[in-house]
């Protein structure tokens, strides 16, 4: 028969407490049934899918317009914007200025803030092909020192209708 270790004791009777600590510490709170917010600290944060949100649409002359929400405290890292096709090609994509801000946590990366449009020249489709555009975007809340990972989008286009963004 083995007999555990002082170190196996103390996982097994620390554990639990470690677990509680977690789950207090980034706990998921609803905002009124509509966002999903998490507790770091003192700061209630989105879920990334909600402080950075994508649309895309259909604007003048063949052209696309990609729409970037960025909730207000968060910022949009302009160069961790990743647009690819699947099926197609794009045309070029026009990023608008983005601004430097001063904070450790964003070490002099140009971001975006508010409501930000990118425009896409165009979009050939591959003969008979469907398209998909994915979109990769990152970004932080830099007062809670919070980065999040990339957010991932997808885009289903079928001849020049866009179907909308499908969960990645």
């Amino acid at each position: 028969m083995t007999h555990p270790t002082l170190f196996s004791r103390l996982a097994n009777a620390c554990f639990p407490a470690m677990l509680l600590a977690l789950s207090v510490a980034a706990a998921p709170v609803m905002a009124g049934g509509q966002q999903d917010l998490y507790t770091v600290g003192q700061h209630s944060l989105l879920s990334g899918k909600d402080a950075f949100r994508v649309r895309l649409s259909q604007a003048e002359g063949g052209h696309l317009k990609l729409s970037l929400s960025v909730a207000p405290g968060y910022y949009l890292y302009r160069d961790k914007i990743n647009i690819s096709v699947e099926g197609g090609k794009l045309g070029h994509v026009e990023l608008p200025p983005a601004v430097i801000k001063e904070h450790p946590l964003l070490a002099g990366e140009y971001v975006y803030e508010g409501q930000v449009a990118l425009d896409i020249e165009r979009l050939i489709l591959e003969q008979g092909r469907d398209a998909k555009i994915h979109v990769k975007v990152q970004g932080c809340h830099p007062v809670a020192g919070v980065c999040y990972p990339p957010q991932s989008y997808v885009f289903e286009i079928r001849n020049t209708f866009i179907l909308g963004n499908r969960p990645s």
